[in-house]
């Protein structure tokens, strides 16, 4: 639903969505990736910004997002 949710809200923003679960994430390839949206607190170290949103992304948060897409 998430997915779903994005995609509507941020098409002209977005090229690819990928998901990956926090099990795989220690080996996923990371290059290529311009942003992270995680519903859990991520505290690895990575070179790409992450900004943590709620699981239906809230209405409040479509402006945040928004903005740090641009």
């Amino acid at each position: 639903m998430l997915i779903y949710r994005f995609r509507r809200e941020f098409e002209e923003y977005i090229q690819s969505l990928q998901v990956c679960g926090m099990y795989d994430f220690d080996n996923y390839d990371l290059s290529g990736i311009d942003f992270i949206f995680s519903t859990v607190p991520i505290y690895k170290k990575v070179s790409v910004p992450i900004m943590e949103i709620h699981d239906f992304l809230e209405a409040g948060e479509i402006m945040s997002v928004r903005h740090f897409l641009e």
